[in-house]
């Protein structure tokens, strides 16, 4: 067994690497069963077939068997292979489609959401308070990357990910969901558990967010200073009006909620600085009444 077998891989491996990086369909979807067929953790030369086999063009059976691998997978036993397979399943693709809106660029995953979902509930959820900062790392990664490839698409395509997306505080469940709205679910969770944990990394990454471009990152800024604890009211909307973002529609299901969570304990010259701000640019546009109408009476 070339894959399972110590003594075997070795050799096995040689022979791959001195013909080429290109795997066979076949062998390459046989590497993935041997894979998906193992019990218990990855040994260190498993792996080096792990890599090959998602360093290659891939088909749907073989992602399929891939993520069949969490099923009896933990982050206890072996962390660094699920980790890796978090990242490979995760990561945004961009494909043509002309199924919604015409012609378009849209983003989806690599594995079903639906999928993705359930393996977040069991394998990544209860080691959270371990692996937050890690899986963070990884999601913050892929959001930033699909966000590039989405700005060669053309602005409609790029904003479609935040459009669909409703509050970043409300949970999409496994039917209705988007494909990107499971990487803002999960990141957010992870925020939220470092956020918990007082772990420095939170800070880092609400301070890269806001000084990054990419709608979905800041969403998760702001839905991350209206959750933390260790800030009052006053010092967040200080640092939500700071941003420069109140009349960002883009933003507005995060920033409403932020000002509504805030505002009534807030200190007076904080919520005179939002009060002016608005009424100043409550006639910009045809938004503009209504947002400050409604978040003046709120």
């Amino acid at each position: 067994n070339y894959v399972n077998d110590d003594d075997s891989s070795d050799f096995a491996f040689q022979i791959v690497a001195e013909s080429g990086p290109r795997l066979a369909d076949d062998f390459s979807f046989a590497i993935c069963q041997k894979l998906s067929r193992h019990q218990g953790p990855l040994s260190q030369r498993m792996r080096r077939w792990l890599l090959l086999v998602t360093g290659v063009s891939e088909n749907r059976s073989q992602v399929n068997l891939l993520a069949s691998m969490l099923d009896g997978a933990s982050l206890a036993t072996d962390p660094e292979t699920v980790l890796f397979l978090f990242d490979y399943l995760t990561e945004p693709r961009v494909v043509a489609s002309g199924i919604h809106f015409g012609a378009t660029f849209e983003a989806t995953t690599r594995e079903n959401h639906s999928i993705l979902r359930l393996s977040w509930e069991t394998v990544y959820r209860p080691f959270l308070g371990q692996y937050a900062g890690q899986l963070l790392a990884i999601i913050d990664r892929h959001l930033r990357r699909v966000d590039l490839q989405l700005t060669l698409a053309g602005e409609s395509d790029r904003e479609r990910p935040s459009l669909w997306r409703p509050a970043v505080s409300i949970v999409e469940d496994h039917q209705l969901g988007t494909p990107l709205g499971f990487l803002i679910d999960a990141g957010r969770e992870c925020l939220e558990s470092l956020l918990a944990a007082q772990n420095p990394e939170a800070n880092r990454y609400l301070e890269a967010w806001a000084e990054c471009d990419v709608v979905l990152l800041r969403r998760l800024a702001i839905h991350g200073w209206t959750s933390r604890t260790d800030k009052t009211s006053s010092e967040k909307l200080q640092w939500f009006l700071g941003t420069g973002w109140l009349h960002s529609v883009d933003l507005r299901a995060e920033a409403s909620r932020l000002i509504t969570e805030t505002v009534g304990s807030a200190d007076p010259q904080s919520v005179t600085a939002l009060t002016d701000d608005l009424l100043a640019h409550s006639g910009d546009a045809g938004y503009g009444p209504w947002r400050a109408a409604a978040l003046l009476t709120a």
